[in-house]
Order: structure tokens, then sequence, then C-alpha cells
């Protein structure tokens, strides 16, 4: 073989040895990812449980035809549980029987609706939430506020020191308050 041959070939293997070590990487990546995933998600499970057997109500979900808009819903098989910290600027979220956690859950009352029949409400109280938005679904944020959440479930504690009145745990619209 000439010296062109041998550094042809040479750079060649080196290229297939980086190919297999980045789809080696890329594989483990993934793995490591649907390992977590897996892990959140049960997670999400136990704390729906959690939270039901400590006092949380359980809401029907609704998916609205249009996000953000007052349309037509679509009652859905799902039920979840409903949490916020205090003063969180990031909005509510659930958690589902399922293992799945929505951002942006809001609580809405069928008698606040102009024509609740007509836009396919059938339960008085029910959830609302964002099911396109993923980041709770990926990393352990999440984490920190299914520990809080359950904490004040265990031990509600008052929210502001000299005000007795409003305190962690079920509130009265039954979703669950917490503090970080």
């Amino acid at each position: 073989m000439s010296d062109l041959e041998d550094a042809a070939a040479a750079h060649a293997r080196r290229l297939r040895s980086d190919a297999e070590s980045a789809a080696a990487h890329h594989a483990e990546v993934q793995r490591t990812a649907e390992q977590e995933l897996a892990r959140l998600s049960e997670r999400a499970r136990e704390f729906f449980v959690f939270a039901r057997d400590h006092g949380a109500r359980v809401f029907r979900r609704y998916d609205p035809e249009e996000p953000l808009a007052n349309t037509n819903l679509t009652r859905t098989d799902e039920v979840c549980v409903v949490a916020h910290a205090h003063r969180m600027t990031g909005g509510s979220w659930a958690a589902t029987s399922s293992g799945l956690v929505y951002p942006w859950a809001q609580i809405h009352e069928k008698r606040r609706f102009l024509h609740p029949t007509r836009q396919g409400i059938r339960d008085n109280v029910f959830v609302t939430a964002d099911t396109h938005d993923s980041r709770y679904r990926h990393g352990g944020y999440i984490e920190a506020h299914f520990v809080a959440a359950a904490a004040a479930l265990l031990a509600p504690v008052p929210v502001y020191p000299n005000s007795p009145d409003t305190v962690t745990g079920v509130q009265k619209d039954g979703s669950i308050m917490y503090l970080l």
C-alpha cells in the first residue's frame, strides 16, 4: 500500500471509531433520559396516591379545543390532583394517576361558565392544564415540588407567622398549597 492509501485507511478507521463512539454515547444519553422519565412518572403516581389519601381533591381533566380559549371542552378519562407553591410564578401543576405531570393547571367551576352544557362540561368542578408543555416531565425540577407538597399534606404550617388563617396543605378548593 502507498502512503496515501495508509493515511486514507487510518482516517476511515478513525471516522468509523468516532461514529461508533458517538452512537454509543447517544444511546447511553437516551437510555438515561428514559430511566429518569420512568422514575419521575413513578414518583408522580406515588404523589397522586399520597395526596388523595391525605385529603386532596381528585379532579377530572378537560382539554380545551383551542389552547388558552374559553371554547368547547373535551372531558378526558384522566383524573389528577392539583398543587401549587405559595406565590410560585409558574402556577399550579397537576399530577395524574397515570404518572403524568402537567403545568399550568387551573381549577374551574361549572357554574362560572355561561353555557356549560353546550361547552361540554359535565363535572361541577374540573381542571384544565397545558398538555403540550413538557417542562415538568424532564429533569428533576419537579422532584422538589413533590417533596414540598407531600410535606404540606403531612404537616400543614401557617404561610405567615402572624396569620394562622392561611396554612399550607389542602385548600378550600381541594388543591394543595406548599412552601418551597
